[in-house]
């Protein structure tokens, strides 16, 4: 609905907000129950993602709490892949992102099973994303044959090309390159092909930010409708947003 869209937002961020502000950090898991569990052992810098994929709303309202996170993927997970590659967004945004999987459980079970100090301990040995994600292709393929390095290539440098600061993207184009046996240079050759959203931010010229003021009729319109919610309904029925000129005001009536 217009209220509430699972997108936009992240389920136990109410209760959990505080503790990840102290802590520097939020673990990100898929259930509810995931959240509930972890939560009611001790393990409350934690949030979930409502069941859905993660969404790049979801990732600018966790920024308000933190920028480093640890990512808890369910054993066997139907579409892994894709699931890592949708944590590109936490890339783009300028966060930290690190993955854990538990051995052969869900953070539900696992933490009713081996307790909330083992949980920790899986923590701690989280691997950042783009290694990870190496990794785990590294178990799937050949990464000493040329097919393989290409492959590697393909999966990896579009990630990493939407990594915003630059020193950490060239650590990672350095050890992208002794992993796979390549010369960092031809590396970076192909990254320049790719895409690159959170490399182009350093390019851009500062955005403009809007002045202009609304007009006069628009904004005592909208000031009644924000004063005294009694006209919200009148006002549904009588006006049309696009009646408005003013696009900021159109979303605003909205």
């Amino acid at each position: 609905t217009e209220i509430y869209t699972k997108g936009r937002e992240l389920y136990g961020l109410a209760h959990s907000g505080k503790t990840i502000r102290e802590k520097e950090v939020a673990i990100l898991v898929e259930g509810y129950l995931d959240l509930i569990t972890l939560f009611q052992e001790g393990i409350q810098p934690v949030v979930a993602t409502l069941g859905t994929s993660l969404t790049r709303d979801q990732a600018r309202l966790l920024k308000r709490y933190t920028r480093d996170i640890v990512v808890v993927f369910d054993p066997d997970q139907a579409g892994e892949a894709a699931s890592l590659r949708g944590l590109d967004i936490f890339l783009e945004e300028d966060f930290s992102v690190k993955i854990v999987t538990l051995p052969g459980m869900d953070p539900d079970d696992f933490v009713r099973k081996a307790g909330a100090e083992a949980f920790w301990k899986e923590i701690d040995s989280s691997k950042p994303l783009i290694p990870y994600r190496l990794e785990r292709l590294a178990s799937k393929i050949s990464l000493g044959s040329p097919e393989g390095k290409a492959r590697a290539c393909k999966e990896i440098l579009p990630s990493i090309a939407k990594i915003g600061n630059a020193v950490l993207r060239s650590e990672y184009i350095r050890e992208l390159a002794e992993r796979l046996s390549l010369k960092a240079e031809d590396l970076l050759s192909e990254l320049k092909k790719v895409k690159s959203p959170g490399w182009e931010r350093e390019k851009e010229a500062p955005l403009r930010k809007e002045n202009k003021p609304l007009p006069p009729a628009e904004a005592m319109l909208l000031k009644v409708l924000l004063d005294d919610e009694k006209w919200v309904l009148f006002a549904k029925e009588r006006i049309q947003p696009e009646e408005f000129q003013d696009g900021r005001a159109q979303k605003a009536l909205q």
